[in-house]
Parts: C-alpha cells; structure tokens; sequence
C-alpha cells in the first residue's frame, strides 16, 4: 500500500493539539507550551472540552469543533483509556499525521493496542509517529511540536533518534558545543514512521549536512540499510549505538520493546561500514563528529 507523504508531519502549518491544557502537572501543558511558542504553524488549535479557552486562544471541545479542517498534525495528549476515542473523533476530518505523546500511566507497549491504533491512522490515511514519541523539534522552519520546551539552535544536523532519553542528552551535549539542528526527530517505537523513510527524507533534504542517528534496534534491516547507503553517498551520516558493555543489556531490552532482535553488534558493525556510514558509541564521539562533518 502507497503510504502519504512525510510533509504533514515535517513541515508542518496547522497543528491541532488533543488534550492541550492549562496546568503545569498535565503532560498536555508542556506540548501545548512548546507548540504555542513556534513561529512557523500558521494556524494552531487547542483541544480539550474542560476549557473554553486556554491562554487568550479559544479552546475547542473536540476536533469536530475546529474553525479549519485542513489539520497538517494532531498530537494526542490524552489518557490511554481516550486514545480510540480521540482518533475516532479525528477520522471526520483527518490530519496528514497524528503524533503520540508518552502516556502519563507508562510507555504504550502492548502489541495488540498499537496495531488497532496504527490500523485506525492508516484507514483515516494518516501517519503516525510513535507511540512513546516526546516529538519533534524544525529550528529552521520554527517549530516545536514536542515535550522539549526550547528550541535548539538552528543549523545543518538532523538528528533521528529512537530514544527520548538519548534525543534530549544529545540535545543537551550539542548545545554546550554550539552545534546546530535542522531536525530533531524522537522517533518512538516507530509503529508507522521509521528510520529508513526518515533517512530518505533528510537525504533530500538541502538544509541538512549531516544526518545523526541514535538506534536501539532496527524493525527492518533492509530498508535501513538501503536508505542508510544512498543517503551516505550524499552528505555524511553518524550512528549512535552502544556495543557490548554498559549499554549492550539496554540494546537488548530494547529490542524487547520494538519486538525484534537486536542482532549482533559485529553485524550491525558490518552494515554501517558497508553503508559508508560512521559508527560511534558515546555521545563525546556523536558530538565530535557530528561538529567536524557540519562544519565542513
């Protein structure tokens, strides 16, 4: 089956946010937060029935409300328990994509779940990113559509990541080193949007002169690979991945979580190198590396 393009959710211009709110405890606060502050969504929207306005912006009881139905991304903010609702809602009127925020009661990791959720987004004809995605982050066109609650510095490296946690240190270690981001993509379990289509999107992409990515394990390894060589004839690409050691057990564990197996580290040595890719395992090295590449 052709699947949309990625525009929706990569450039976007109309952003509706589902469980946006008012209160600092609600993870619905922080995203609404983020999203307000971008200067590049032309039209935003917030989506909550417990509020007639959140702010100065009016605030719409659900996605049947909204003034506008052309939605570019939807990002949902609501409790597991709303999730199928929440989409439901979305189907009269669908979004080009629907990003899946953490949910506060734990990471949404039952198989069964996240197929009906990815099944609901595909028959709307909608890409989803995530579930377990703090979001993304465009400094070049001006938008947060994520937890992060400042926008990086502008710049040539797209970063892709599966793991929050290693997005956010990454993050945190390049802006000490003064480096510069065309994207920052926290890529969740990647039950839609994964790895290769993002590497061909970046690819393409002018403003990026170095693609950094961070990989726990891969759901599939040909699209990886294929993606991962012609972008690597184009512009430099960096993999982040820890080897046997201190973070061999997380890799395993999380290979758990992407319900595939995260193959040996001698063979996913081999597939970097035949890519033409660098491989490196700290975030010293990721840094170094991503600095001396984007500054050439």
């Amino acid at each position: 089956m052709l699947r949309p393009p990625l525009s929706a959710l990569l450039a976007p211009r109309s952003v509706a946010v589902i469980g946006a709110s008012g209160h600092p405890e609600s993870r619905g606060f922080h995203v609404w937060r983020s999203v307000s502050l971008s200067t590049g969504i032309e039209r935003l929207w917030p989506v909550n029935p417990k509020y007639r306005y959140i702010g100065e912006r009016p605030c719409y009881p659900d996605a049947d409300a909204l003034p506008d139905r052309a939605v570019d991304l939807a990002i949902l903010c609501v409790g597991r328990r709303h999730l199928a609702r929440a989409l439901g809602k979305l189907s009269r009127n669908p979004p080009g994509a629907v990003l899946f925020a953490p949910q506060e009661e734990g990471p949404l990791s039952d198989r069964i779940e996240i197929s009906e959720l990815l099944e609901a987004a595909r028959r709307m004809g909608s890409r989803l990113i995530g579930p377990n995605s703090i979001g993304l982050v465009l400094p070049r066109a001006g938008v947060n559509a994520s937890f992060w609650p400042r926008m990086p510095a502008a710049g040539g490296i797209a970063l892709l990541a599966q793991s929050a946690m290693i997005a956010t240190g990454l993050m945190d270690h390049a802006g000490e080193a003064s480096l510069g981001f065309s994207a920052v993509v926290n890529t969740g379990l990647e039950a839609d949007v994964g790895m290769a289509e993002l590497i061909d999107w970046f690819a393409r992409d002018a403003a990026t002169r170095v693609i950094a990515l961070e990989v726990e394990a891969l759901r599939d390894p040909r699209a990886f690979f294929s993606a991962l060589r012609a972008a690597a004839e184009k512009k430099p690409v960096v993999v982040l991945r820890a080897g046997p050691g201190a973070g061999y057990a997380a890799d395993r564990l999380a290979a758990g979580r992407f319900g595939t197996d995260a193959g040996e580290d001698r063979a996913f040595d081999a597939l970097i190198a035949a890519a033409g890719a660098l491989r490196v395992r700290t975030y010293a090295e990721f840094c170094a590396a991503a600095a001396a590449f984007s500054a050439g």
